[in-house]
């Protein structure tokens, strides 16, 4: 038979919030099978059986149901949601596991353990950043906006395989982390990218990683608002090696992305690079999420831009713009060895960037008014407010 740890599994329940329903984690803790274990469809077949049995019996609309089914070497792992009531996440558990009846032996806990995170202080690694086509970001209740991923299904498969296929070019183990507690090795993932769009759509920020070695690795971050964080460490290759293939995420599918850029980034952290941005910081970007087809946040040595963008440049003399897909163009400096040198560090505010003399000035010459200004977020914002709400302009 399989228990459930309650205790252990209370303390992983994350309430709902206004109109976003709660979550359970867990993973099946199985001693021994007496039955062949499930593969990924057998037990999301049970899963789904599980949520339609209690839709029947409480005649309700919505019935808690289980998704982002890993494995994990603790066993499968996936979370509850679809309620805001943890007895009834708990009611659901109680008969998933019911269905397996003497079959096996184990326990249902809270988890699964999370794994030993790796710090990147300090460290410059090539990157790329992506921002994903979304839905009407402006119709959005703005309590609850900025924790949704607001990708359509499809696109976000299609990213999520390209994202698998290209961190696993390493050939490493693969691990999940999402928040600080949660760090785990996730089991043959690169057949079926299901679990990994259900996470995804499900909102937050995760961190899927390759890693071979100590120093050989790469990782993406998704983030809420349709935006991705690529970053690539190899010590094998060279600087410009290391941002083709960071280019090579940014080009998975010109035509599926509204902006995109490769750059140097430090420690893992989109809240440190914005520290670099000339007009705007994280706030400004996630408020005007859906101007950047338009707009870039700062003057990069490789970006994927729209007709949008090179309209609002003062002079791309100096670079190269190439056609990649319809009104998409990789944007390259013609000199790019200047941005293949890692930035350093200011001694004195560590989130700042120090690059080549003049280098990042003239750049952002270059691009004009293609660069968003907080001037700029502040009065489409208002413009936004007065066509939404005309009655209280």
């Amino acid at each position: 038979m399989i228990g459930l740890d309650v205790a252990g599994l209370k303390k992983h329940w994350y309430p709902g919030y206004e109109d976003l329903p709660g979550r359970l984690r867990f993973y099946l803790h199985v001693d021994e099978w007496g039955i062949d274990m499930p593969d990924l469809e057998s037990i999301t077949d049970i899963g789904e059986g599980v949520s339609d049995t209690m839709a029947q019996a409480s005649d309700a609309q919505r019935s808690p149901c289980a998704g982002e089914w890993f494995l994990t070497p603790y066993g499968w792992s996936a979370v509850v949601t679809e309620t805001y009531d943890v007895d009834e996440a708990l009611e659901w558990l109680e008969l998933f596991v019911a269905t397996f009846g003497r079959f096996a032996d184990g326990q249902v806990r809270g988890g699964p353990p999370k794994g030993k995170g790796r710090g990147f202080a300090g460290s410059f690694f090539a990157s790329s950043t992506l921002y994903l086509p979304t839905d009407d970001l402006t119709t959005m209740d703005p309590v609850t906006r900025n924790m949704r991923w607001a990708v359509a299904e499809e696109p976000t498969r299609e990213f999520a395989r390209c994202a698998l296929d290209w961190i696993q070019q390493v050939r490493g183990e693969i691990h999940l982390r999402r928040g600080v507690d949660w760090w785990v090795q996730c089991l043959d993932l690169v057949h079926d990218e299901t679990p990994v769009v259900e996470a995804i759509r499900r909102g937050g920020s995760m961190t899927f990683e390759s890693r071979r070695s100590p120093d050989r690795f790469r990782h993406i971050t998704v983030r809420p608002l349709g935006r991705a964080f690529g970053q690539i460490q190899d010590p094998t290759l060279s600087a410009r090696e290391q941002f083709d293939l960071a280019t090579q995420l940014m080009l998975f599918n010109p035509s599926a992305l509204n902006y995109g850029y490769v750059a140097w980034t430090e420690g893992g952290s989109k809240q440190e690079e914005s520290a670099n941005w000339p007009f705007i910081d994280d706030g400004h970007e996630r408020m005007a999420r859906h101007l950047m087809a338009d707009y870039v946040v700062d003057a990069q040595p490789l970006q994927l831009l729209t007709t949008a963008h090179l309209d609002k440049a003062h002079d791309l003399g100096n670079w190269l713009v190439e056609e990649v897909a319809p009104d998409r163009f990789l944007v390259t400096a013609r000199d790019l060895d200047p941005w293949l040198v890692q930035p350093g560090l200011d001694p004195k505010r560590r989130s700042l960037y120090h690059f080549a003399p003049g280098l990042k000035e003239r750049a952002r010459e270059e691009f004009g008014d293609m660069i968003l200004t907080a001037s700029i977020v502040k009065e489409r914002r208002l413009v936004e407010r007065s066509v939404s709400s005309p009655d209280e302009r």
